[in-house]
């Protein structure tokens, strides 16, 4: 994909989710709405927020995709840490038996949103995204975050990560 070619990033992107959840069996929530409308938007916003009643339901409709036993990462933020994303993991790791680290961590930055807003091109290498420590190859590693709409966060946490999955609520 040519830098700065959003829309055919954006749609090879959404190939290979719904290439994955077909292979895996698994169907994706709103695969790409972000916070522009859809079923789930409302409630990713409120996640956003730390509201707790939309922390409890995101994180109940995003537990039944995961395996037991699964370790959860938390999407840091534009500030480089994770904020609401622990709550979210947290929540869905009580009701999936999941361990909860908190290992990506990144540069702090403008909003992917507020970049695009300006006419900047970012990808992933731009969010300087890393892990603070190794992760076990014999488990299912699982990003989480409350939205995803172009990919470019979660195409660099997979990066970081070196593998696993991520999994977005909206």
């Amino acid at each position: 994909v040519r830098e700065g070619d959003w829309e055919e990033a954006t749609d090879l992107f959404r190939q290979y989710v719904l290439s994955k959840a077909e292979d895996e069996g698994v169907v994706p929530m709103d695969y790409g709405v972000g916070y522009r409308g859809g079923a789930h938007s409302s409630i990713a916003k409120k996640v956003k927020e730390e509201n707790p009643d939309a922390i409890a339901e995101a994180a109940y409709q995003m537990s039944i995709r995961i395996p037991k036993g699964s370790i959860l990462i938390p999407m840091p933020s534009r500030t480089g840490n994770a904020t609401y994303t622990v709550k979210l993991a947290e929540a869905i790791a009580k009701a999936t038996e999941s361990e909860v680290r908190d290992v990506l961590k990144g540069e702090e930055r403008m909003s992917v949103y507020e970049a695009k807003k300006k006419g900047l091109k970012i990808d992933s290498r731009d969010l300087g995204l890393y892990v603070t420590e190794k992760l076990p190859k014999d488990k299912n590693v699982i990003i989480i975050d409350n939205v995803i709409d172009r990919g470019i966060t979660a195409l660099a946490a997979v990066e970081a990560v070196d593998g696993g999955s991520v999994l977005a609520y909206a």
